[in-house]
């Protein structure tokens, strides 16, 4: 039994709904049904998004990346070469030389000297003191210093002797039995063993009471 109320009550709702929408608008007596909004959801819309094509698989596809063009270089350049035999020489050039300088060479000379008279208690010896001197700008060795008084020769020793100095000589001599030998001298390096700037003035005349015979 309820089954059967609940299907006429379906049927005559229906009939219902279909005499409501089957009756124009505006009709007197007639209630024009509201708008329904509809339950069904709103849907949103996105800007379609256009993709690249892809290439078939197995086959590339073209490479449009660009590339740098490669730069055009020119080989380097060599300079002509010359055979050795023809390249310039510069003429050789003599190295300085430095301006002759004078050696330095000693001067043997005389300054002078002293004659002692007859000594009382010995009266045939003579003493004799020589000043002999080097003016040269070098220095002399050895050398040997003569001298005749009295018609007798005797003869000194110098070891060396520096430039500008003097150095004082002994001699003595015996008037015993004289010796003829005259005039009276004084010889400097008789035998040249010093090279000098001036070889001229080595012998000395020198003429003093006490040497005469």
């Amino acid at each position: 039994m309820p089954r059967i109320l609940s299907m006429t009550l379906i049927a005559l709702l229906a009939t219902a709904c279909v005499q409501v929408g089957a009756a124009p608008s505006g009709s007197p007596g007639v209630p024009s049904a509201s708008p329904v909004a509809s339950s069904a959801p709103a849907t949103t819309t996105f800007p379609a998004v256009s993709t690249p094509p892809t290439a078939a698989p197995g086959r590339p596809g073209p490479d449009k990346t660009r590339r740098p063009r490669p730069q055009r270089t020119d080989p380097p350049t060599q300079p002509p070469t010359m055979p050795p035999s023809e390249l310039p020489t510069a003429p050789p050039t003599a190295p300085p030389t430095a301006p002759p300088t004078e050696l330095a060479m000693p001067d043997l000379d005389l300054g002078g000297w002293t004659v002692y008279g007859r000594h009382e208690d010995d009266p045939d010896v003579v003493k004799i003191e020589l000043y002999v001197k080097n003016i040269g700008a070098g220095d002399a060795g050895g050398f040997s210093v003569e001298t005749i008084c009295s018609g007798r020769l005797s003869r000194g020793v110098v070891d060396g002797l520096q430039a500008g100095s003097t150095t004082t000589i002994e001699l003595e001599f015996s008037l015993k039995d004289p010796d003829d030998l005259a005039p009276q001298l004084v010889l400097l390096d008789p035998t040249n063993t010093v090279l000098e700037s001036n070889e001229t003035n080595n012998v000395i005349p020198f003429d003093d009471a006490a040497c005469q015979v």
